[in-house]
């Protein structure tokens, strides 16, 4: 289970990019989007979706598709 409410005052406050919280960037940006699709938290998708790899935008697009209802078995590719 994810605490949405303290990802969102860290990421909020950028502490993830100053060390306070333990991740790459990447794995920071995928956190944003992940808080903005379960809790509607504002993103900067040219910020974050810009830096990402294919592996992690395949993660982003089935993230969106499940939000949606639209899940494709096995990811979509």
């Amino acid at each position: 289970m994810v605490c949405w409410r303290q990802c969102r005052g860290g990421l909020r406050c950028g502490r993830w990019r100053r060390g306070r919280l333990t991740c790459s960037d990447s794995e920071g940006y995928l956190l944003r989007i992940a808080a903005s699709i379960a809790e509607g938290v504002a993103v900067n998708l040219n910020e974050c979706l810009s830096t990402l790899d294919g592996d992690n935008i395949g993660l982003v697009v089935d993230a969106v598709l499940h939000a949606n209802g639209r899940s494709v078995p096995g990811g979509w590719r």
